[in-house]
């Protein structure tokens, strides 16, 4: 009978499992984001064009997070809506950390000890949206559809979100 209850374990031991690897941080990952600013009805403004990526691990408390800083090209822009004289930067000081476990990612901002939700993609159709980082709460929002998109790095889900009720 121990034969038995030991192939069973084995079994499951080396079955492979098919839910998505919490995989965020394999092959650097950069998120890019181009802020623009203009004054008037002309063009006169600045464009900055950065990409967050990440830069080592650190320890805070008892968990390890990411560290996630800026680098990025700063441009004014002329009336003719022209960028002229280009800056590349890169800030020393992390913007934030970040971490995953199972399938939610958290942030830490510098200075701060408090950790909040970043992504929860452990929803289902119909639910709403926990308060979070990148959530504040002015709107509600719920899942309407889940779909599965392919990219590099296998199948990722695709949220697709509709406002449900304001809170005030």
């Amino acid at each position: 009978m121990k034969k038995i209850y030991f192939a069973i374990l084995i079994l499951f031991t080396i079955h492979p499992t098919f839910s998505q690897v919490n995989d965020y941080f394999l092959n650097n990952p950069q998120w890019k984001i181009k802020y623009q600013v203009f004054s008037g009805s002309d063009c006169t403004g600045w464009v900055d064009t950065y990409n967050y990526n990440e830069n080592g691990d650190t320890i805070i408390g008892s968990l390890t997070y990411k560290k996630i800083i800026k680098k990025g090209i700063y441009s004014p822009v002329d009336f003719f809506c022209n960028p002229y004289s280009p800056a590349s930067y890169t800030n020393s000081n992390p913007s934030c950390f970040i971490r995953s476990a199972g399938k939610q990612m958290y942030v830490i901002e510098p200075g701060s000890t408090t950790e909040e939700l970043l992504y929860d993609f452990n929803l289902n159709i119909g639910d709403t949206i926990p308060l979070s980082y990148t959530n504040l709460g002015y709107t509600l929002f719920t899942v309407s559809s889940i779909d599965s998109v392919f990219t590099p790095f296998g199948y990722r889900k695709r949220f697709a979100l509709n406002p449900s009720g304001y809170l005030y």
